[in-house]
């Protein structure tokens, strides 16, 4: 068996999971109270508050396949990753429960799931790589990227339905 390491298994939802390392997850927030973003996309609907500082709160369930859930998130976790500067930076994760600690080695490695097209391109870039735990594929994501702005261009892309991409595809090519 490989070395092992720590991470957080966050429950995001609707059978999606992910994970952080052990030292990225920095706080866990229990019926937070939330922000309603007007007119945000669906994997970015509220902001929380912490610390002094306006954090956006990321549905990370939506954007790997699942339905939005109308109702706000009862969980959060507040995530940490630096700049290249150093500079340290912080995003929250809504959940569906608390985070769980636990053990991965290198042995329980595998593809990034291979679903819908959209599924897998959110996977590929926002996760380092997968592990298997308890039967199913979990993400390590790239916590980084994920609150990075090239990510946000690509989750707007795959927060918008085919039809309106097609659309504002043929308004552009006129």
């Amino acid at each position: 068996m490989g070395e092992l390491a720590s991470a957080w298994l966050l429950e995001l939802g609707s059978e999606r999971y992910a994970a952080v390392g052990k030292t990225e997850l920095q706080e866990v927030m229990a019926q937070p109270s939330l922000t309603a973003i007007p007119a945000a996309p669906a994997y970015c609907r509220y902001r929380v508050g912490w610390r002094g500082l306006e954090l956006p709160v990321l549905d990370l369930a939506g954007i790997f396949g699942a339905a939005p859930d109308p109702a706000p998130p009862h969980w959060l976790t507040v995530a940490a990753y630096r700049e290249p500067t150093g500079q340290p930076r912080f995003g929250a994760i809504q959940l569906a429960a608390p985070p769980s600690l636990i053990e991965v080695s290198d042995d329980s490695a595998c593809p990034i799931p291979e679903t819908s097209l959209t599924e897998y391109l959110a996977y590929s870039f926002l996760a380092h790589c997968c592990f298997r735990h308890q039967g199913r594929a979990v993400p390590i994501l790239n916590v980084p990227r994920l609150f990075s702005p090239q990510a946000r261009q690509r989750l707007a892309r795959y927060s918008t339905p085919p039809a309106i991409r097609s659309a504002r595809h043929l308004e552009g090519a006129t």
